[in-house]
C-alpha cells in the first residue's frame, strides 16, 4: 500500500511540475505554426524537371490565434503550391530568390487570414535542384 501511495505521489509531483512550468511560460512569446513542406516540379527546356521544396513557419502572438491558423493551413498550403509554381515557372532556368518566396508566403497568409494576423513568415528551408 505504501508503494502505491509513493508512486502516485511521484506521478503527481512529475506531472504537476510540468503543468506549472507550462503555466509560467511567457505569454508574450511568439508562437510558430509550420507551413508545408511545399514540393513543386517544373519542366525546363534544357534540364528536364526542376524540383523545389519550401518549408516555412508563420509567427504570431497569442494562443487564441493558433486554432484559426491551424485550421487554415490546408488552404494556405494549396495556395502556396499554386503561387510558388507560378513564380518558379516564370523564373525557369534561373535561381529562386528566397526573399521573393518569403513575400509570397507572407502575402498568402495575409490574404487567407487577414492582414496583420500573422506578424512574420519565416523560411525554414528552400531546396532546389
Amino acid at each position: 500500500m505504501r508503494k502505491i501511495i509513493a508512486i502516485q505521489f511521484l506521478l503527481m509531483l512529475v506531472f504537476g511540475g510540468q503543468a506549472n512550468a507550462a503555466a509560467s511560460a511567457d505569454p508574450d512569446a511568439p508562437i510558430y505554426t509550420a507551413v508545408g513542406p511545399i514540393h513543386v516540379q517544373i519542366s525546363t527546356k534544357n534540364c528536364g524537371l526542376r524540383n523545389i521544396s519550401v518549408s516555412a513557419s508563420l509567427q504570431h502572438f497569442g494562443p487564441e490565434k493558433t486554432a484559426r491558423i491551424t485550421g487554415f493551413i490546408p488552404k494556405i498550403n494549396s495556395l502556396l503550391f499554386l503561387y510558388i509554381s507560378d513564380y518558379a515557372a516564370k523564373r525557369a532556368g534561373k535561381e529562386i530568390n528566397n526573399h521573393s518566396i518569403l513575400k509570397i508566403i507572407q502575402g498568402t497568409a495575409d490574404k487567407v487570414l487577414g492582414k496583420g494576423y500573422v506578424s512574420e513568415a519565416l523560411i525554414s528551408s528552400v531546396m532546389q535542384n
